[in-house]
This record gives C-alpha cells, sequence and structure tokens, in this order.
C-alpha cells in the first residue's frame, strides 16, 4: 500500500496515475481517490461530517481491494499522522507493505494549479489544509516517507520512476508491523543514496569520478545504520553534505 500525503491541487492524482502505470507491468495496482466520493456539491458546502463518510467509504474501497490481493495506491490528502495509520493498521492486518508518500508542492503552486481546474476546490480549503498538515515522519517512524516529492520542480516521469524503484525494495510485513526481512532497510538506503547521487551528478557534471562523492554516500549510509535514521533523514543528510562540499569548493 502506497499512502499519498499532501495539500489539494498539489499533483498527487496525477503523480498517482504515473507510478500506478509502472507498478501495472510487474504487480495488479487499484488507485483509490477519495475525489470519486467528492464533487462541486461537496466543496460548496463543506462539512467535517461529509469528509468522514467520504473517507469511510475510501477506506472500506482499500481495505477490499487490499483483501483481494492487489495493490493500492491511496490518493488522499491523508494531511493527518491519524488519518494515514487507518491505512497502516489496514496494511498490517493483511500483511502487506506499507509507505508513505509526502507530495510537498508549496501552497502556491497548489493554489496555482487549482485554478486551471475545470471545478476549482475553495481557496480557504487548500490554506485550511497546508496549515493542519502533519508532515510525514515528523512524529512518528512508521509513518516516515519513502520519499518527498515537489512537483513544483519536478516531472511527474522522474518523481515516478524514482518511487517506484524504492517501492521495489520494500518487504511484507507482519500483523505486529515488524519488516519480515530485515535487509530490506538496507536496500532502501542503498537505492535512495544512490538516487541522490545520480541526481547530484546530473546537475553538477564536473563532480563524475571525484571520489570524494562515493565517499560522502558511505559516511551517510554508516550514520544511517548506525543512528536509525529514517529514510527521508537519510536522503536529506547526503543532499545535504553534498551541497556543503559545493560550497567548500567555490
Amino acid at each position: 500500500m502506497l499512502a499519498l500525503c499532501g495539500i489539494p491541487a498539489s499533483g498527487k492524482s496525477a503523480l498517482a496515475s504515473f507510478i500506478a502505470t509502472r507498478l501495472m507491468r510487474e504487480t495488479d495496482v487499484i488507485v483509490v481517490s477519495t475525489d470519486d466520493w467528492r464533487n462541486e456539491e461537496y466543496y460548496a458546502d463543506f462539512r467535517p461530517d461529509n469528509e468522514k463518510r467520504v473517507r469511510k467509504a475510501a477506506l472500506e474501497e482499500t481495505e477490499s481491494v487490499i483483501g483481494e490481493g492487489k495493490s493500492v495506491i491511496h490518493d488522499d490528502t491523508n494531511y493527518y499522522a491519524s488519518m494515514r495509520h487507518e491505512l497502516y493498521e489496514i496494511a498490517m492486518r493483511n500483511g502487506c507493505s506499507f509507505a508513505t508518500l509526502h507530495v510537498s508542492t508549496p501552497v502556491d503552486e497548489a493554489l496555482s494549479r487549482n485554478r486551471e481546474r475545470d471545478t476549482p476546490i475553495p481557496e480557504q480549503v487548500v490554506r485550511r489544509i497546508s496549515e493542519k498538515l502533519d508532515v510525514p515522519g515528523s512524529k512518528y517512524a512508521w509513518d516516515s516517507p519513502i520519499a518527498t516529492v515537489n512537483l513544483g520542480a519536478r516531472t511527474l516521469d522522474d518523481a515516478a520512476d524514482e518511487i517506484v524503484d524504492r517501492l521495489k525494495t520494500l518487504e511484507p510485513r507482519s500483523e505486529i508491523g515488524e519488516i519480515r526481512n530485515s535487509d530490506a532497510q538496507s536496500r532502501l538506503l542503498d537505492v535512495i543514496t544512490r538516487q541522490v547521487v545520480a541526481r547530484f551528478l546530473q546537475e553538477n557534471p564536473t563532480y563524475r569520478n571525484d571520489p570524494r562523492i562515493t565517499k560522502k554516500r558511505r559516511e551517510v549510509l554508516k550514520k544511517s545504520k548506525a543512528e536509525g535514521l529514517a529514510p527521508y533523514e537519510t536522503e536529506q543528510t547526503l543532499t545535504a553534505m553534498l551541497r556543503v562540499l559545493m560550497e567548500e569548493d567555490s
């Protein structure tokens, strides 16, 4: 199960579609979108009770699909950690792997995209969700995002390819939430750090064949395993170290 998290109009649905297209080559995957239960009337008279019904219907659909042995991309704002935990519990009950994907497109960019929609969401709804959003991984280890993607700065193709690579490193989980294969986390961190280095070298080709890049990557992997860093923390740490290296050289 892949649980998307992000403000409205951040690009979640488009990214979910791109990811699903890639995953369909290897597995049976369904996108469960709460937008299927929302319409213009829903947003014109936005009430918590309506939202509860929408989420309940989407959760029931998600568990039904998972129960059939299919993979699910849950496409919703999921802006509270408690919302994502409901999905996590479904994954645990069904013994499948779980990952959170944070679509971090800035609110101004999202509002701009929203104005171009056929049926724009009220701006106050977008801003309210942005203000309330619990950043994935900021409270709980199980909630650490497999990736954080700003679609104002990255293409859907590039982001989808990277996320699918990371998803392939995950292992099914038991009902108590433990990863069955302890090597899964190491594989994920290896993939993440390689992708960080690949992006860095693409943007800074003069550093190709520079042994310091590989050394930094190994240092971060060692630090991550020793300190139990979450995937997003590992990514941020290596990105920051490479940035410092550039600053020292300039």
